[in-house]
């Protein structure tokens, strides 16, 4: 069967508008701000520095204005920037009357304007003037006065009607006929002009916007209002309804009519020259003239010009024999780029472009990629497996058509971690810290793209503190780090546990010391340690001399004596002192021999003794029993495993050491 493609793309018809005119909307129309939100922003740029000028306007509202009694500052015009001097502002503020300020100073007047009539209102800046400062209301002079700094106004920050520069004090009622001069207006010039719309556009009028640009409490959808004056500037609404009564157009104060503005809308396919100021055009926008009427006014025309050039369109046809084109009534059989050219109902050449394919359409392949399931749109077929596969349709033209579907199916997976983890655990799969053993799932995108639940079984191992607190004599050796301690101490052991986590010991470590030195003088020795208790022993054979338990000790006899210092729980022996009875200190000898380590749970070594000749050493309980007699041997190690734990005596010639047997 043969088919037929038809693809088709034409621009749209020019609409060639005609030349026509009208005035834009009706005279007296003014302004009605709501005070909330609405302003008006024009490109008029500010009158810079501190040259004269005048601002004057017919305004109506009824809003309290003095901030002394609750009131809002409603400002009607202004310019400038917000710094000392350089924002100039005409506004309604103390006592609803009307203000001329600069930043940081202003001139208030007293007349209230805001009794719901409409007051013609002016500000004059004459700087070579006595009073440069000048408020009219009504035609009538309010005050004259002085600001007490330089007004010395910014050249940036445009014109604003309805707002401050800075976006606040906003006006709450209608403003009309704003005008601003760049000379300072005398009074009888401002009662001349102040009942009539401006005629003409004098070299000194700076901006004048009559606000006449819509219909009063009509739909304006014309968002802009336009200077009458020599510079033709703009005004945009901002915030403004442009619908009812208010934030919108609404009737002006009654004034005599002065300029109008007359609007001419043209389409042309090429250039335009104007009759109104003798000028070609060729590019499309709005342009300005000013004429004289009659009666010796102004009238503004605007043209609003449309350019349009030849309609360039292009039809793409495929056809399965031959091609009718309809546009000239020709049959095409072969393939190629035929062009036409017809006039469009604006006046201007319509050029098409025809692109005909004539032959069976083209193949075309689908390359889908998917997760778990597929249905083809072409054919309804849903597919779970890869798969590349055609189908044959016709179209709407009668023409074969082939799709190829090149189908890539991807799996979703699901996943189990076990993992086994110290104190808490992160898991990067959905970014959670979990510090509880439990079963937590999340479902992310795998490598394929397609969705993959995740199982986390996770069994969390606390970490475990434990405190070792000891109190000991002298000194302590632990055994979980073999360190010798004999200060009172906090230390601290970290391994870990069959579950492989962290686990903390911590040693809380107090050393009772006991003060086993001894003075000895000619006829006694004196133990130093004060407040304890006292047992004078004799080295040859560690019994207790019977009756030395004082401080101080009075030998009757020459012989090697020790004291065991006893308090607080402990006790501590000190060194033996070879006493001679009526002889000095001089003559007395401490032990020659070292024993280590002390304490200890398995066998001492003994430094200072000669073993070149066998040495009988002898072993005493605390009592003096003795227990044990060996000769040291060459290692000069003697064995006490055999020990009970407790505090002993070793006796090596003459000479006697205390150990503590763990």
């Amino acid at each position: 069967m043969s088919i037929k493609i038809f693809i088709r793309s034409i621009a749209l018809p020019l609409i060639y508008l005609a030349l026509f005119s009208q005035n834009l909307f009706a005279q007296n129309a003014s302004i009605k701000f709501d005070g909330i939100d609405d302003y008006i922003q024009t490109n008029v740029p500010p009158i810079a520095g501190g040259a004269a000028r005048t601002v004057e306007a017919w305004i109506k509202l009824t809003s309290n204005t003095d901030p002394n009694a609750g009131g809002l500052q409603n400002v009607i015009v202004d310019m400038g920037a917000m710094t000392t001097g350089s924002r100039f502002t005409f506004n309604v503020l103390f006592g609803n009357a009307i203000r001329l300020e600069v930043q940081g100073n202003g001139v208030n007047g007293t007349i209230p304007v805001n009794d719901g009539l409409w007051h013609h209102v002016v500000g004059v800046y004459n700087p070579l003037a006595t009073n440069k400062v000048s408020l009219y209301v009504d035609g009538v002079l309010d005050i004259a006065g002085n600001f007490t700094v330089t007004a010395n106004t910014s050249a940036t920050g445009d014109v604003v009607i309805g707002r401050r520069v800075d976006g606040i004090n906003r006006f709450n009622g209608n403003i009309d006929e704003v005008r601003i001069w760049n000379v300072a207006k005398t009074l009888p010039e401002i009662i001349a002009s102040k009942n009539a719309e401006l005629c003409n556009s004098t070299a000194n009028l700076y901006a004048y916007f009559p606000m006449n640009d819509g219909v009063p409490s009509g739909n304006n959808t014309n968002a802009m209002i336009y200077d009458q004056s020599n510079s033709l500037k703009t005004g945009t609404f901002l915030n403004f309804d442009l619908t009812g009564t208010n934030s919108n157009f609404s009737p002006g104060k009654v004034l005599n009519p002065g300029m109008t503005v007359t609007k001419f809308n043209r389409t042309v396919c090429s250039s335009y020259t104007w009759p109104a100021s003798g000028i070609t055009y060729t590019t499309p926008g709005t342009y300005l003239t000013r004429k004289t009427k009659t009666n010796g006014c102004d009238s503004i025309l605007k043209l609003n010009l449309s350019v349009a050039t030849s309609i360039l369109t292009s039809d793409t046809v495929s056809a399965c024999d031959t091609f009718l084109w309809s546009l000239n009534g020709n049959s095409y059989g072969n393939s190629g780029i035929y062009v036409d050219t017809t006039i469009a109902s604006g006046g201007c050449d319509s050029i098409v472009t025809l692109v005909l394919t004539v032959g069976t359409i083209a193949p075309t392949t689908q390359h889908i990629t998917a997760c778990d399931s597929y249905t083809w749109s072409v054919n309804g077929t849903q597919y779970l497996n890869s798969i590349y596969t055609s189908y044959t349709y016709t179209n709407a033209k009668g023409c074969d058509s082939v799709v190829f579907l090149d189908l890539t199916i991807n799996k979703s997976s699901n996943n189990v971690q076990s993992i086994n983890a110290c104190d808490s655990y992160s898991w990067p799969a959905n970014n959670q810290t979990y510090t509880n053993s439990g079963q937590y799932f999340a479902l992310i995108k795998n490598a394929k793209g397609c969705d993959s639940s995740l199982t986390l079984n996770l069994t969390i191992n606390p970490i475990s503190k434990v405190i070792d607190n000891v109190n000991t004599c002298v000194e302590y050796t632990w055994q979980l780090n073999g360190k010798k301690y004999t200060e009172n101490t906090r230390d601290s052991v970290v391994y870990q546990s069959a579950k492989g986590c962290d686990s903390i010991v911590v040693l809380n470590l107090k050393v009772k010391k006991v003060d086993v030195g001894v003075t000895a003088t000619t006829n006694s020795l004196f133990a130093q340690y004060t407040g304890a208790a006292y047992q004078w022993i004799n080295c040859s054979n560690l019994n207790n001399v019977v009756g030395a338990s004082s401080q101080n000790f009075f030998p009757v006899l020459s012989g090697e004596y020790a004291v065991i210092v006893s308090y607080n729980g402990c006790s501590d022996t000190s060194k033996c002192f070879n006493f001679v009875s009526h002889v000095g200190i001089e003559n007395q000898s401490e032990t020659t021999f070292k024993i280590f380590p002390n304490p200890s749970n398995d066998q001492l070594f003994v430094e200072g003794v000669s073993n070149e000749e066998p040495v009988e050493v002898k072993i005493y309980s605390i009592h003096g029993e003795l227990l044990k007699i060996e000769l040291l041997n060459k290692n000069n190690s003697i064995d006490i495993k055999l020990l009970d734990q407790g505090i002993y005596f070793i006796k090596i010639d003459n000479s006697i050491q205390r150990f503590i047997k763990l």
